[in-house]
Order: C-alpha cells, then sequence, then structure tokens
C-alpha cells in the first residue's frame, strides 16, 4: 500500500499498524525487525499498542548485537 507515501504527518508503526489493521480485519500481521530495534522498541513511539497489534520477527543484523530476550 501507498499509505506511508501520502501521509503529510510523520509516520508510525503503531498508527500504521492501526490503520492496517482496520483496512484488514482479517488478516494478523507481523512486523520485522532487527535486533537492534528491537533493542530499542521501549523508545518506540506506542510500543505496548505495537506488539498489540503485530507479532515481532527479530532478525540478527551483521555487525549488530543479537538481544539475548
Amino acid at each position: 500500500e501507498a499509505m506511508e507515501k501520502e501521509r503529510d504527518a510523520p509516520s508510525y508503526t503503531a498508527e500504521t499498524l492501526s490503520i492496517l489493521r482496520r483496512r484488514h480485519p482479517e488478516h494478523e500481521f507481523s512486523l520485522l525487525v532487527g535486533g537492534d530495534s528491537l533493542a530499542e522498541l521501549h523508545l518506540w513511539r506506542e510500543p505496548a499498542r505495537i506488539v498489540a497489534q503485530a507479532s515481532l520477527a527479530v532478525m540478527a543484523r551483521p555487525g549488530s548485537p543479537t538481544p539475548s530476550e
């Protein structure tokens, strides 16, 4: 979908997931993040809302530490 390009306001993952879930209620969503991003997820806007709306799939990135949990 082109919704990210069409938005005037800053794009936040929690809001994007809300929009996608409204448009496609029949789907379950997964969010692919790097291990380095997972370590900083608590700093993102509305992290609890993110994990409530999508399963997290975490991938190691070369040169980045892998979180232990």
